[in-house]
């Protein structure tokens, strides 16, 4: 009897993590093309910004998705278990709106894209709204980090961590908010 109840549960558990619906996810892994359950209707992003604690990881985001935003693109994974989380929220704004929100963060830290990166070396952030498919960042983007926390072990202190911050690219007008915790 258990034998024929657990792949039953297995199956609904699957079903009601939208497994199934290729609509949910914005990327496929390049190893085997699977998909992964992610969030990106635009119509949840205030369900989504509410659910998530503490408030600070999202402080950086807009409250709302702003009215003259075109191309909207949202994302989010929530954490399972141990497993990470992230969430991105990516659009097209006026310039006017672009340059205000590069004033504000321009004087952060600009992440720096490293080739030789040590365990200590803050990880890159994954950014899969802009990513090509080579896993990089759009190099037009200029990458502000409003925080970098590592929660690992001494040995390899960002085995664990929160990143969160901003992307701006100044060519395009597109502004992307984002916070990773793994």
């Amino acid at each position: 009897m258990k034998t024929r109840i657990i792949p039953i549960l297995v199956t609904l558990l699957l079903l009601g993590c939208g497994a199934n619906n290729p609509e949910t996810t914005p990327t496929k892994t390049p190893e085997n093309n699977s998909r992964f359950p992610f969030i990106t209707d635009v119509n949840r992003y205030s369900e989504v910004m509410e659910s998530i604690t503490p408030k600070a990881v999202v402080e950086h985001f807009p409250e709302s998705i702003p009215s003259e935003a075109s191309n909207v693109k949202f994302a989010y994974q929530p954490r399972i278990m141990q497993g990470a989380m992230f969430l991105e929220l990516l659009m097209v704004l006026p310039e006017e709106q672009v340059t205000e929100i590069w004033d504000k963060y321009s004087g952060l830290e600009k992440y720096q894209f490293i080739e030789d990166k040590t365990l200590n070396d803050i990880p890159e952030p994954n950014l899969f709204l802009i990513n090509n498919e080579n896993h990089e960042a759009g190099q037009n983007f200029s990458i502000f980090l409003v925080s970098a926390e590592p929660a690992g072990t001494e040995d390899f202190i960002w085995n664990h961590g929160t990143m969160y911050g901003v992307g701006i690219n100044k060519t395009t007008f597109q502004v992307i908010y984002w916070l990773e915790y793994w």
